[in-house]
């Protein structure tokens, strides 16, 4: 006949259990943790991509010809548009646009269809700092910065996002994409490509081998040009 209570051999059986069944939860739980954590921070990241692309589109849906003051036509051309390459653009944003202008033909024969004068320029771009430890140059981040005036040198730059390192822009003349744009006019569409990895070296910009977020951006203000006249055809939507 057995006596009541446990042998000491049950006891480490149970202890050995309890033990292991504590290890498996908290593995679990680790494990668990750290699959949210990934998945917020690829969250932040996606709404991080999708607040600066409506940002960049929403400007370039603005982008203008603007006048620089004390600048006339004997001194040069006095209308500014879009400049920009592959890593970098600018151009005047407009914070009022009459869309009217470009479809009403007795409103687009008026002088200046966009007269903007003191539309900042606004432009986007990588940041580039130098390393510390090694001295070499290396990407920080996306940054958009604002010039208050048309021909201002003065600038002011914010660091939108530590996440991109890759930015590639292409710009529409129409009926191909061209790596750069420069004069007073716009263009009829920008392409902006982002990703979150640096370009490798000895890479194009067009082979860029890591995941990437794209958008297409028709600008309304191309269809103007500096004599006021509508060019016939109308904007497309952004992708």
């Amino acid at each position: 006949m057995r006596r009541g209570g446990m042998t000491l051999l049950e006891i480490i059986l149970a202890i050995g259990l309890i033990v292991a069944v504590a290890g498996g939860a908290m593995a679990f739980y680790r494990q668990t943790t750290e699959i949210r954590s990934r998945i917020e921070d690829e969250l932040r990241r996606i709404e991080s991509r999708s607040r600066i692309m409506g940002l960049i589109t929403a400007e370039l849906q603005r982008a203008c010809r603007a006048r620089q003051r004390g600048v006339d036509a004997e001194m040069g051309d006095p209308w500014l548009g879009m400049e920009g390459d592959g890593n970098e653009m600018a151009f005047p944003c407009a914070t009022y646009v009459d869309y009217r202008r470009l479809w009403e033909p007795s409103l687009a024969n008026e002088d200046s269809p966009t007269p903007q004068y003191d539309a900042p320029v606004v432009g986007y771009r990588l940041r580039i700092v130098t390393d510390d430890a090694t001295n070499a140059e290396v990407i920080a981040g996306l940054e958009r910065f604002t010039r208050p005036l048309p021909g201002s040198e003065a600038e002011n730059t914010r660091l939108l996002s530590t996440d991109i390192r890759f930015m590639m822009v292409e710009y529409s003349q129409g009926s191909s994409w061209l790596p750069s744009w420069t004069g007073g006019d716009l263009p009829v569409g920008v392409r902006v490509t982002l990703g979150e990895k640096p370009l490798p070296p000895e890479t194009e910009p067009a082979d860029y081998p890591h995941p990437t977020f794209r958008r297409t951006v028709y600008l309304p203000g191309a269809f103007v040009n500096r004599r006021s006249t509508v060019i016939r055809g109308g904007p497309g939507r952004g992708g």
